[in-house]
């Protein structure tokens, strides 16, 4: 009993520090690389384990990425790689989400666990975020012993907006709770009690409200999820879901000035700043944007070939269609969104699920949305889900098969 407990608790932090890239300043490597080792291990010396077949179309779409970056750098006679770190990354993040796998499979029944287990990980991230943000001690302390980078030491993203462990900083929150918002939807029509369900909804409301007080982005997650949970509730003919979004529409918007006022001053100017629609006002988010998207414009070698730079927001500009096309023209934009529409997609076709089928559409749909306001990456996240439903398919296929055999 007590084995099975901490097997779990182990279980749960592992899933933390790979789902939001834990990098602590007391080792030399990250963790998801110590995690990576460690798969390696079990990898080895558990038998009968196979390696996915898809996930060697996702290595030759990164290895075609690493020959154009190649191409690019000896065109534009610069020394950046943008690329050649995603090989290692992706290695090793295989076997530290193999790890993640071999520590939770006797727990792990099915897709559903998984996906429940990630909703309580990101759901935890948001707790502590608050509790960060209300005790600058604890917040002073825990960005000690990680590898933040220069945010730490910024007076903007310290006390104007949340900031969480791990990648739950800034920009960095998107695609862990894009996956964890819309998971919420797709579990939400997929469990078997009305308590169930109202946890499920209330997680997602939780999670994106968190989130959009660490991202102003996150409002586009709200609107995303706002259309599945209409979408699957139209499709199901649910009466009570229509009731549940109607008073959270006529609620939200009492409920979000009671929590702003608990907040200081710099944060609720730093917030009531997404709902300033002026275009030529560049000290807001809108404003800033419109003026990227309107006065940015490319040489036709830049489109071709790009400027084979990207580091230090080269152009001084965020949007991710266009640092991929000031880093390799219009070749490595398209090569990088193909990439990663390749491994999002997969996860489309794991589960005959249609809602779980609909619930990764609109996920898909939400990065190419998020990709306009900066460079983003589902990657890592596309990575644990599938790797672990992969796994989780198969070890059930084996039990079935000595079921059988012990009966014959």
């Amino acid at each position: 009993m007590a084995s099975n407990i901490l097997r779990k608790c182990l279980f749960y932090i592992l899933l933390f520090c790979y789902w939001y890239s834990l990098d602590f300043s007391l080792t030399p490597l990250t963790t998801k690389m110590v995690m990576g080792l460690c798969g390696i291990i079990a990898f080895v010396t558990r038998p009968r384990q196979f390696f996915p077949k898809k996930l060697i179309v996702w290595f030759v779409m990164i290895i075609a990425l690493n020959i154009w970056s190649v191409f690019v750098k000896l065109a534009n006679g610069t020394s950046e790689f943008l690329y050649i770190k995603n090989i290692i990354s992706f290695v090793m993040n295989f076997f530290a989400v193999y790890l993640v796998y071999y520590v939770g499979s006797r727990f792990l029944h099915n897709t559903n666990t998984l996906l429940k287990s990630v909703v309580k990980v990101v759901t935890i991230q948001m707790v502590i975020t608050i509790i960060l943000y209300f005790i600058p001690s604890l917040k002073e302390f825990a960005y000690s012993i990680q590898n933040i980078g220069e945010l730490a030491n910024n007076d903007y993203f310290t006390t104007s907006r949340m900031i969480g462990l791990g990648s739950a900083i800034y920009f960095g929150v998107l695609p862990t709770s894009t996956f964890a918002s819309l998971l919420c939807i797709y579990l939400y029509f997929n469990s078997d009690s009305n308590k169930k369900q109202i946890k499920h909804l209330i997680a997602a409301i939780f999670i994106i409200g968190i989130s959009f007080f660490i991202a102003r982005t996150s409002v586009f997650i709200l609107f995303a999820t706002l259309l599945l949970y209409m979408y699957l509730s139209w499709k199901r003919k649910y009466i009570k879901s229509v009731i549940y979004i109607s008073l959270i529409a006529v609620l939200s918007p009492f409920i979000f000035v009671s929590i702003i006022n608990f907040f200081d001053s710099s944060m609720q100017e730093w917030v009531m700043q997404i709902f300033s629609l002026d275009k030529t006002d560049d000290s807001t988010s809108y404003g800033t944007l419109y003026s990227w998207l309107t006065e940015t414009h490319f040489s036709t070698k830049t489109l071709l070939i790009g400027d084979g730079k990207y580091d230090n927001y080269y152009g001084g500009i965020d949007i991710g269609y266009i640092r991929h096309i000031y880093y390799g023209g219009i070749i490595d934009l398209v090569l990088f969104l193909v990439t990663q529409y390749i491994i999002i997609s997969s996860l489309y076709k794991q589960i005959k699920n249609i809602e779980y089928k609909r619930t990764i559409q609109c996920i898909i749909i939400l990065y190419f949305i998020i990709f306009i306001k900066g460079d983003a990456s589902f990657t890592n996240e596309a990575l644990l889900i599938y790797v672990v439903t992969y796994y989780i398919g198969k070890n059930n296929l084996l039990k079935q098969l000595s079921s059988t055999n012990v009966k014959s």
